[in-house]
């Protein structure tokens, strides 16, 4: 059962506070977490130490998912396999509500933590990337009224520079189909009340504009220097078989893979995307991926993997 009624994102980032001051919500969420600890909820290092335990849980149940629906393809599935098909799925929809409980633990102590630096921003076209950076990462507390699955923040791909208007929210049904037709396509438009954020604005880019941000970032030397950084923080994950943690597949509930597209043609918004271990070409695995494709984005993945945004 949920205890923390915002929306909020993986970043820390609260959504839809436009009647309220940043220090009313920063109290609801402190009131809120005392009391999930009190009732002896995991926080902290526990926490931690407990999502990262039922990460390896999902990745075993994956992993043996992945090798049942092997054996059926080749025909080498019984009724046990099938018994156990489903045991294994309805194991992995609690763990990752339980995932999902964490996650709203970590986006109230990264609240918590930095409420000195925490201020309420209402979304323009001049601020939009403060919004924008927060689209890859996880949302809690957003589902869609038509199915149930996960909403996430988006906006059109044919869209390079999005106004607020052409912010929405999106099921992330659309990403799987099932007898040609896509799970679910259900959107929601962001109204007045979404476009107010509680943020920590003490991220160099969240002090400067859309405009002014996005002319630092299409200085050369600034690109070159945020390509090696990307390249080199995707090299290190590769290296250690992790994911990026603010960011998981809806299926599978595990972190998605920083990869770098091979021959991008629109620079470096076309570079980088993020995607569900289990993916395979042509749709022969999961088809989850996000694109990173805000510069904004790109600044938030590195600060939250490095410590150290772009600016």
């Amino acid at each position: 059962m949920s205890w923390f009624r915002r929306i909020a994102t993986g970043l820390g980032t609260v959504i839809g506070v436009m009647v309220e001051t940043a220090a009313a919500v920063i109290d609801e969420v402190k009131r809120g977490y005392e009391s999930y600890k009190a009732r002896g909820g995991a926080t902290g290092s526990t926490a931690k130490a407990e999502r990262a335990r039922r990460s390896d849980t999902l990745k075993d149940i994956n992993e043996e998912l992945a090798d049942i629906r092997r054996r059926a393809r080749e025909g080498r599935a019984g009724d046990a396999e099938r018994r156990r098909w489903d045991d294994l799925r309805q194991r992995r929809a609690e763990t990752m509500q339980e995932q999902d409980q964490a996650k709203e633990v970590d986006a109230a102590e990264k609240i918590i933590d930095g409420a000195d630096g925490i201020n309420k921003i209402v979304i323009e076209d001049g601020n939009i990337h403060i919004i924008t950076a927060n689209a890859f990462a996880d949302v809690v507390n957003k589902s869609c009224r038509i199915c149930g699955r996960k909403m996430k923040l988006q906006w059109r791909r044919n869209i390079d520079s999005p106004s607020a208007a052409d912010l929405f929210w999106g099921c992330t049904g659309w990403y799987f189909q099932g007898s040609g037709e896509r799970r679910c396509s259900h959107t929601e438009k962001l109204d007045a009340k979404d476009r107010a954020l509680m943020v920590n604005t003490t991220m160099p880019e969240f002090q400067t504009s859309q405009s002014d941000f996005s002319s630092i970032l299409g200085i050369p030397e600034i690109q070159k220097t945020v390509i090696e950084r990307v390249d080199d923080l995707a090299s290190d994950l590769d290296a250690k078989k992790a994911g990026v943690e603010i960011a998981t597949c809806p299926v599978h509930g595990e972190a998605l893979v920083l990869k770098k597209k091979s021959g991008a043609s629109r620079g470096l918004l076309d570079m980088y995307h993020l995607r569900c271990p289990y993916w395979l070409p042509n749709d022969e695995g999961c088809p989850f991926i996000e694109k990173l494709k805000s510069g904004s984005q790109l600044a938030v993945l590195l600060k939250s993997e490095t410590g150290t945004g772009i600016l």
